[in-house]
């Protein structure tokens, strides 16, 4: 135990005790969080706090409630998805291989660049002149994010009209604006079991590092943030200006950047270079190399793989089906804009 958890345990230990804390202590909540203000807290100021609690937990219980309906619903369009699509009823939505497509993967190559470097300048930006707001880091991340598709510029320098580009990556309105983002909704439902799936290998892959462990080895979960999710920090610290532009930057601009180069630019690269394999054979290489790629680059650590995969292979089914984008994104912005808002109600 260190000496912080020491101090900690005394006061909690004269709090159990019906002793009051000395003037002098350090506040509780610096090392409880929400436990440490409940526990230092009145009596009556403790029955807000647990009231809003309360709210909170009925509110967290009846998305829960909504979702779990939509998993069941979800899996059953699944199974008849699936079905058809063995009987070959379900044709792709992509555009037959071409020679340039090739030239995908040198896009890829070059956005990986460009992000890194953009998002190191937005970071340098923010230690510059942000002088700790949150706010503006966040518009230069923003801006750092989309300024990253600069990268589908070489396709056109190599020789590829815009047009044909919009086709190839999948930025078209498919089958009709309106029905690809039905489609999207629809999709989102599909693919929560798939995630269900991919939360419960992450959850057997854990349970078995602890095994394996002791209890030691929580780093697994820790990305280059150092902890579940840099994000998490952000709610919990921010203003309610921070809060609306990270459910921006979750709900619209990672889709829509995230989505162009994964589903639309690695996934059509792959899915080219792949086209003499048997059809499925190409579409599962593809489906699963993109979605680990997908989830790898994330910063939740390399337990946590499986789930994020889980998300990615039914939004690159999507793709694979629909040939627009559309509908990936819209899985991808309801999934991070549901998960955002349940932590802003929770952390908040």
């Amino acid at each position: 135990m260190t000496e912080q958890e020491s101090k900690t345990q005394e006061m909690l230990d004269i709090l159990i005790e019906g002793g009051t804390l000395p003037s002098d202590h350090p506040p509780l909540v610096e090392t409880l969080g929400w436990f440490g203000t409940y526990l230092q807290a009145d009596k009556t100021e403790r029955k807000k706090i647990g009231t809003v609690a309360a709210n909170k937990v009925m509110i967290v219980g009846v998305v829960a409630l909504i979702i779990g309906v939509v998993v069941i619903v979800g899996l059953i369009f699944l199974i008849l998805n699936t079905l058809k699509a063995f009987d070959g009823k379900l044709t792709s939505g992509l555009v037959p291989p071409a020679i340039h497509h090739g030239i995908y993967a040198e896009v890829f190559a070059i956005w990986l660049l460009v992000f890194v470097g953009f998002t190191t300048l937005a970071g340098l930006l923010s230690i510059g002149l942000a002088s700790g707001n949150a706010a503006i880091s966040l518009l230069f991340v923003l801006i750092a994010f989309f300024g990253s598709l600069i990268a589908l510029a070489w396709a056109r320098i190599r020789g590829i009209s815009f047009k044909q580009i919009c086709v190839d990556i999948g930025w078209t309105t498919g089958r009709g604006l309106m029905r690809e983002i039905f489609t999207g909704f629809a999709g989102y439902a599909m693919t929560l079991p798939i995630l269900g799936a991919g939360v419960l290998i992450t959850l057997l892959l854990f349970v078995v590092q602890q095994l394996v462990t002791g209890g030691a080895g929580t780093e697994s979960f820790q990305g280059t943030g150092g902890g579940s999710h840099p994000i998490i920090v952000d709610i919990a610290d921010g203003v309610w200006l921070t809060r609306i532009l990270l459910v921006i930057m979750a709900a619209v601009a990672a889709p829509v950047v995230e989505e162009t180069v994964f589903r639309g630019v690695l996934y059509r690269q792959l899915r080219s270079s792949s086209c003499k394999f048997p059809k499925t054979l190409s579409i599962i290489c593809s489906v699963f190399l993109v979605s680990f790629v997908f989830a790898a680059i994330h910063p939740q650590g390399w337990i946590a793989i499986p789930a994020l995969m889980g998300i990615a292979v039914g939004m690159n089914l999507l793709r694979e089906w629909r040939g627009s984008l559309i509908p990936s994104m819209v899985v991808h912005g309801t999934s991070n804009g549901i998960v955002v808002s349940m932590m802003i109600l929770m952390l908040s």
